[in-house]
């Protein structure tokens, strides 16, 4: 398994997360950041941001709480 503070690994993150967001419209940015904690894993934290409002609620409303990759969005 890759480990997640590999930059190689958060960039692949990133593509994937591009891919299945820029169905919804134009993306401004998406950001990928990772958190140490002193008790636990690293954990990775990913912002999307689109070009306007009305895609981002779109998106908001299909994608909230779906089970992306193993993980809950």
């Amino acid at each position: 398994m890759a480990k997640v503070n590999d930059p190689a690994y958060q960039e692949d993150r990133k593509a994937y997360l591009t891919n299945i967001f820029q169905q919804f419209g134009d993306l401004q940015f998406v950001l990928i950041l990772n958190e140490a904690s002193r008790n636990g894993p690293i954990t990775l934290f990913a912002f999307v941001c689109f070009k306007d409002l009305e895609t981002a609620k779109k998106a908001i409303k299909d994608v909230h709480k779906k089970e992306v990759d193993g993980q809950t969005i």
